[in-house]
């Protein structure tokens, strides 16, 4: 494949991925963000998680049961400035905001 197609099929991946995450939140109950950052050779890095009960796909039933087992979504990965509360706050709002624009 051409570093062309490999960049689209990853931007396409990508929007895919965040169209189903904002599917999900439409139909969420309720939800746990988090977060969590470390650094590698002076540069921090943070992670940003949602936890939300989700349908089960595999059963081709699309409601989302209430009693199942919530599922980990992976938001984004991203460097930052610092490790601080405001920071990680500030990343996890945006990264919804994210979601929320591509699916819009």
């Amino acid at each position: 494949m051409s570093p062309r197609t490999v960049s689209r099929v990853m931007l396409e991946a990508y929007i895919a991925g965040q169209t189903q995450i904002a599917s999900e939140f439409r139909q969420a109950q309720a939800l746990t963000l988090s977060a969590d950052s470390t650094s590698n050779r002076g540069v921090n890095f943070e992670s940003c998680h949602i936890a939300m009960r989700t349908a089960d796909y595999k059963s081709g039933n699309l409601n989302v049961n209430t009693s199942a087992t919530p599922k980990i979504r992976l938001l984004a990965v991203d460097s930052t400035v610092d490790h601080s509360a405001e920071t990680s706050v500030n990343g996890i709002l945006k990264h919804v905001r994210n979601t929320i624009n591509i699916f819009n």
